[in-house]
This record gives structure tokens, C-alpha cells and sequence, in this order.
């Protein structure tokens, strides 16, 4: 069987391809890691004429030397491409944002120097016809000497019809090895060749060598991507390197962006190959809009409405599919009931594995909306502005604009928000932000707070303020802790916050379907195999020990009952109960297992067929469900979430930190709102 076809898709941040990468591939996808990093890898395939790619889709990046841990992995891999051929791609397809043409070809012209055939794809082109601007494609195409240069608009699969075309032609009919681009004048490449000259013995071509020489002597993160046993004597020769280069030019410094960028600007300036089609100036809609959208006043406003919009969309729209789930649940429990004979294996079937899955899959919906309204705000490029708009006030308590959207990705998991951190380079900033980002509601969160304020709360309207209070509380909390954290830490510190403004796009339905439904799905994947688990586990604690006659005794007397009454003294002051208590403990796996345990408990501890919601209602109140909710809001309650902490920052210190102080909150703050309650008269 002959090996399909590769295809590398590489680009920077903002340059629409990932968009690109859904468009081609749909769910023909999958996502992994990179072996021993928690960096995404995203793998699919596309089928052009009948013929099949394996097309990969790599984290953004600016240029080869890396600034940041996803760059890193990036610049590792090209990095084999040139010494290691068996590893490189057969095509590369280069994403370029049309409208930031000259500050994308920083990097394809990088790429270009590696040798590998490469496809330019000018993505957005239809915003840059829009300022009544063009590029000369064939032009553009003639002097870099690309294999090919095609437009292309990612919003619509049609607009990548050229694309297409373009790969397949390739592939049909491959073309020799077109000569390669240098940028740099025979002084300079003379002055860095004992170094070329140590490059080439790796396995480098001399373009190679000289691309990777010249950014070694101008970037000292050059060589974090070279094995350790082959720095020293790199840094070694580049010394000297740098020493040469200093005798032609002023400062080695940054040489390489500036000698690229004087070449670019030749290029253009030369060439015309960017045309103005109308002299006259006007400004863009980006820029009407940002007067708005960034204003320090009106923009907050606009943002915390955007906030609130969000949250009242969870509850008016994932009310009847919410129902719908419910009811297909109860169908299949009353359907496995029916099938099985009775006994333990129907009661555990039924009472608890379906119950306690049942407890979560329930709030699929409402997982969609949220994901689908994160991704919305991040491929607009509202969320560059929401971390433009705070990066003013997070100065104030030790960060920057850049763990805005780290945190606003914790909303949806605390995981991918924590390593989104990497790109914050300042070491305290980022670990202040891995340390209070776990505060901000998840969506293992969701559930709890769902079932507790639709239990006690039924205006609509009121169920979104409180929703938004617990949400508010967490990030409140978070962002106190953090003041505090930026005053007693005596971490190494280095601020600075630069951030790209991408322009305004409409968002492709088909790649945000695809994202909502890739990351509720692997939500529910993850939670499902924890809460299978527990729900096992759950069941034999809950329904032995039997009478003198094998018949079920009160779950009160069980197993799982006599836990919840050991710990019930000291989770009183809370205003628990022993029940709480054991979705407490069972929680402390995964925070979502609370609802399905409550389920699992009442399941077998009730014989008619009550919702748990009325069950709830009927035991507790709605200052206990808030002393509940406050409880989550806080609580270290994610396994998951300290290894991440553990990996990112190398040691089980953090961690452990994270859990002490999260889990003091959690109990004082749960129980001065019952406390404090309980003295108003509210019980």
C-alpha cells in the first residue's frame, strides 16, 4: 500500500488557517499531542479527485526562532524537515493573511529558504479587494520563485477551489527543484560560513545553513531548538560569527528581521506587487468599529453585555433540547430495564451507570452554546480586543493584556487555558495567571450551577444574574488573588505586552460547528470515563451492605451513607448535609460528577421517578444551593488540571498550592454565605 501524500499547513497567528485546515478537512480530523508536551497537533485528510492527503495543521507561529512553547515545538519540527529528509512533508501549504501581506512573507520567505515545494495561499483576499486594494499574484509568484500563489476565502469551502486545484496539480505533475531564494549579500554570508559550514554537517543544504546561521547570531532562541549536546559548540562558532558581522554591520541584533524586512520592502517598492487600486484614504471598517469596541468605557460595557448575552443564551435556548435529552435518557433506562432480567447487574446498569451518565450528558447543550460563543468571540477578533481593552487594568494587579485570553479560555476548560499561558514570556505573569486561572468557571461547573439555580429559581431573567454572579464571583476572586500573588511572589520578572489587532471577519459557521462539537465531544469523552468509574464505585458503596434477607437496606445505612455521615460535622457549617458530602468527595475527580452522583444517590434511594431537580428542592434551600454553588466556584476539584500545572511548571510545589488555597476559599467562603444567611433568617 503506498503512503498517501503529506501536507504541512503552516502560517501565522491570525492568518485564517486553521479555518483553512477546517474547510478542506470537516470532521475528517483529529486532535493529539505531541509526544511528552501538552501542545495540540491537529491531523485530517482531504480527498482531491479521488486521491487522498494526510494534511497537518500546526500551531502559528512568526518566524523559526522561537518565542514562546508552541513555537517551540513548531521550529523543532521544521527543524528535522532540514536534517532529517525522511521527515519532511512532500508539499507545504503557507497560510498569508492578504491584507498583512509584507509581515506575513517575514515567515513564508523563511519557509521558501528550507526547500521544501511550498503553495502560497493569499487567505482573506476578499477584505483586501474591499479596501480597494489587490496583490499582482503572478508577479508575486515570479520573483520568490514559489512552486504557486493562489487566493483564496476561507469563510466559503468554494473559495478554496484553488487551493485544491493547486495541490492536486502539484501532486499530478511535480516539478523540479526550483532554484532557491538568499537574502543576504556575499559579506555576510562570508562572514557566518565556519557556521554554515557546522550546519551542513547536520544534514543542511547551504541555503538551509545560512537561514538557520543568520537567525542563530541575531536570536540567542535560536538554539533552544538544537539538542543540548550540540549548543555549546554552535554558540562557540557564532561568537565568532558575530564578531565578523559586527565589522559590516552596526549591531547583529534582530539582523536578521531587519535584513529580511529591507528586502521585502525592495521587493514591493520595486515591483509594485501590492496595488492601490483607489489613491484615495478612508478608514476601514476595523478601525470604525475598534472606536467602539476598544473604548475604555463604552467597550467595557460592551464586553460585560456580551458576557451577560452569553449567559442568558445558556438557559433561553438549551431549555427544550435540554428536555429532549432527559427524556431520551429515561427512555433508554425504562428500554434496558425492560431487556434485562432482574437483579444487580440490571441495578447497577440502570441505577448506576445510566444515571450517572445520564446526570451529565443532559447538559450538552449548554456546553454547545458556550463553546460555540467562545469560538465566535476568539474568529471575529472580538477576543484580541477584550485583551487590548483589559490589558490597562490588569496592569494593576501584576499582568498584562496577554492573560486575558488565557483566562477567557478557562471558561470553557481550565486546561487549554493553562497552557495558553505560554505564550505570556514573562515567567511571574505567567505563573500568577496558571495560578489564579482555575477560579474562572469551566464548564465542569456548568452543571452544578445549572441544576442548582433552576432548581430554586424559575424567572429566567434572575436565573442569568445569579448564573453571572457565580461567574463574576470566581473572577473577582481571581483577580485579588492575583494583586496579592504579584506582591509576596519573588519570582524573576520581565513585563511586556505586545499584541497583534487582527481584523475584523466573519466567522465560518462550519468551523465553529466543528470546533463546538470536536470540544464538547471530548468534554463529554473525558468526563464520561471518570464518571463511568465513579458511578460503578458509587453503585456497590450505595447499595451494600444488604439485610439478613439480600434486600437493599436505606442508602443511609449503606457504605456510601456511612462516609457521607463520618465527614458531615465537618461540612455542617456549610449547611451540608451527608448526602452533599459524598457528591463532595466523589467530585473531587472531576467537579461535573457532582450532578451525577446527587443523580445516582436519589436513583436508588428514591422508588418513584422524581427529577432530581425536585428532589433537590424538596430537601435543601436556596441558600444552600448558593452556599453549594459558592463551594464550586473555589474548590480544587480537577486531577486533570493539577498535572497540567505540574507539567507547565515543572515541579508539584505549584500544584499543591493551587489545592491548598483554592480548598481553604472554597470552605471559608461556602461558609460565611450559610452562616451569614442562616443569621439573616434565610435557611
Amino acid at each position: 500500500m503506498s503512503k498517501k501524500p503529506t501536507i504541512a499547513l503552516i502560517g501565522n497567528p491570525n492568518s485564517g488557517k486553521t479555518a483553512v485546515f477546517n474547510q478542506l478537512t470537516g470532521l475528517a480530523q483529529k486532535v493529539s499531542n505531541y509526544p511528552g508536551v501538552t501542545v495540540e497537533k491537529h491531523v485530517g485528510k482531504i480527498k482531491i479527485s479521488g486521491k487522498d492527503y494526510n494534511i497537518t495543521d500546526y500551531p502559528g507561529i512568526y518566524g523559526i526562532v522561537p518565542n514562546s512553547l508552541d513555537e517551540k515545538i513548531v521550529c523543532e519540527e521544521i527543524l528535522n524537515w532540514c536534517t532529517k529528509k525522511d521527515s519532511s512533508p512532500d508539499l507545504i501549504v503557507c497560510v498569508l493573511d492578504a491584507n498583512n501581506i509584507s509581515r506575513n512573507l517575514y515567515l513564508a520567505t523563511q519557509i521558501l529558504e528550507i526547500g521544501i515545494p511550498t503553495i502560497f495561499a493569499l487567505n482573506m483576499i476578499d477584505l483586501l479587494q474591499e479596501s480597494n486594494k489587490n496583490i499582482d499574484v503572478s508577479l508575486l509568484k515570479e520573483k520568490l520563485n514559489v512552486h504557486d500563489v493562489v487566493t483564496c476565502c476561507a469563510l466559503n469551502s468554494k473559495g478554496l477551489i484553488d487551493l485544491t486545484q493547486s495541490i492536486s496539480q502539484f501532486f499530478n505533475n511535480p516539478s523540479k527543484n526550483r532554484s532557491e531564494i538568499s537574502i543576504l549579500d556575499e559579506k555576510t554570508k562570508l562572514s557566518i560560513k565556519e557556521l554554515t559550514n557546522l550546519l551542513q554537517k547536520k544534514g543542511m543544504s547551504e541555503n538551509q545553513s545560512q537561514l538557520y546561521a543568520i537567525n542563530i547570531v541575531s536570536n540567542s532562541n535560536s538554539l533552544e531548538i538544537f539538542e543540548n549536546s550540540e549548543r555549546s559548540k554552535i554558540k562557540e562558532i557564532a561568537n565568532n560569527s558575530i564578531l565578523k558581522l559586527e565589522e559590516i554591520h552596526s549591531s547583529t541584533k534582530s539582523l536578521n528581521s531587519i535584513i529580511r524586512y529591507q528586502w521585502l520592502e525592495k521587493l514591493f517598492d520595486k515591483y509594485k506587487i501590492l496595488i492601490n487600486l483607489n489613491k484615495t484614504t478612508k478608514k476601514s471598517f476595523t478601525e470604525k468599529l475598534d472606536k467602539y469596541l476598544t473604548h475604555p468605557i463604552l467597550g467595557t460595557g460592551i464586553f460585560l453585555s456580551l458576557l451577560f448575552t452569553i449567559f442568558w443564551a445558556l438557559f433561553r435556548f438549551s431549555e427544550y433540547p435540554m428536555n429532549l435529552v432527559d427524556s431520551m435518557m429515561g427512555a433508554l433506562k425504562k428500554t434496558v430495564a425492560q431487556i434485562m432480567p432482574d437483579g444487580l447487574l440490571e441495578d447497577l446498569m440502570v441505577n448506576g451507570i445510566l444515571e450517572g451518565i445520564g446526570g451529565i450528558v443532559i447538559f450538552i447543550p449548554q456546553i454547545l452554546i458556550l463553546m460555540l460563543s467562545l469560538k465566535f468571540l476568539e474568529d471575529s477578533g472580538y477576543m484580541a480586543r477584550a485583551s487590548f481593552l483589559m490589558d490597562r487594568f490588569m496592569s494593576k494587579i501584576g499582568l498584562n493584556g496577554g492573560s486575558v485570553l488565557p483566562l477567557m479560555s478557562g471558561y470553557a476548560c481550565a486546561i487549554p487555558g493553562i497552557m495558553a499561558t505560554r505564550t505570556i514570556d514573562d515567567w511571574k505573569e505567567r505563573l500568577i495567571t496558571i495560578l489564579i486561572l482555575p477560579l474562572t468557571s469551566c464548564t465542569a461547573r456548568l452543571p452544578v450551577y445549572v441544576i442548582m439555580i433552576t432548581a430554586f429559581v424559575d424567572e429566567p431573567v434572575n436565573q442569568t444574574l445569579l448564573f453571572m454572579l457565580m461567574y463574576l464571583l470566581g473572577t473577582i476572586t481571581a483577580i485579588i488573588v492575583a494583586k496579592i500573588l504579584s506582591i509576596f511572589l519573588k519570582e524573576k520578572a520581565n513585563p511586556s505586552f505586545i499584541m497583534e489587532l487582527p481584523s475584523y471577519k466573519k466567522p465560518i459557521l462550519k468551523t465553529l460547528l466543528i470546533d463546538a462539537y470536536s470540544k464538547t465531544k471530548s468534554f463529554v469523552v473525558d468526563a464520561g470515563k471518570i464518571i463511568f468509574a465513579i458511578s460503578i464505585v458509587l453503585w456497590v458503596l450505595a447499595s451494600f451492605p444488604k439485610d439478613v434477607n439480600g434486600n437493599d437496606l436505606p442508602i443511609k445505612d449503606s457504605y456510601v451513607g456511612f462516609i457521607g455521615q463520618t465527614i458531615e460535622p465537618i461540612i455542617e457549617p456549610m449547611g451540608f448535609d451527608w448526602k452533599i458530602g459524598i457528591g463532595l468527595i466523589t467530585s473531587f475527580a472531576a467537579r461535573e460528577t457532582f450532578v451525577s452522583t446527587m443523580s445516582t444517590i436519589y436513583g436508588i434511594d428514591e422508588e418513584d421517578e422524581k427529577g432530581l431537580k425536585e428532589n433537590l428542592s424538596e430537601d435543601y434551600s436556596l441558600l444552600i444551593s448558593i452556599s453549594i454553588m459558592v463551594f464550586y466556584v473555589y474548590a480544587a476539584q480537577c486531577m486533570s488540571t493539577f498535572a497540567i500545572v505540574k507539567k507547565e511548571t515543572n515541579t508539584w510545589k505549584w500544584a499543591i498550592v493551587m489545592i491548598i488555597y483554592m480548598t481553604l476559599l472554597a470552605y471559608i467562603g461556602s461558609t460565611l454565605v450559610f452562616q451569614i444567611g442562616s443569621s439573616m433568617g434565610y435557611t
